[in-house]
């Protein structure tokens, strides 16, 4: 599933836009705070968008197979954000009694 343009648009408000990498909490980030690694090419904005829709879509497809109950778009949208580094595949999840609270 395909994370929708609102969240995109929910994203992109929240975190704003950086054409140039910088240190953000525990790792550089660039356009939308999207992962940098260091020695890459920067990239340009049409490179930030699509990396941005590809962790978007990535943590959204965490979302859909761990949260069973119905989200509406703002739901999903919000959950997207929230927890976008640690959602991500590979990395390990609260337990159940962590997420509820």
């Amino acid at each position: 599933m395909a994370v929708s343009d609102y969240t995109l648009d929910l994203i992109k408000r929240f975190e704003g836009y950086t054409a140039k990498p910088k240190w953000d909490h525990k790792q550089y980030s660039v356009g939308y705070s999207t992962r940098w690694e260091p020695g890459t090419p920067h990239g340009t904005r049409e490179d930030h968008e699509a990396a941005l829709r590809r962790e978007a879509d990535s943590v959204d497809s965490y979302i859909s197979q761990n949260v069973k109950a119905p989200l509406s778009d703002s739901q999903r949208a919000a959950r997207s954000r929230s927890r976008p580094w640690s959602a991500r595949p590979g990395r390990s999840a609260p337990a159940p009694d962590a997420r509820r609270r």
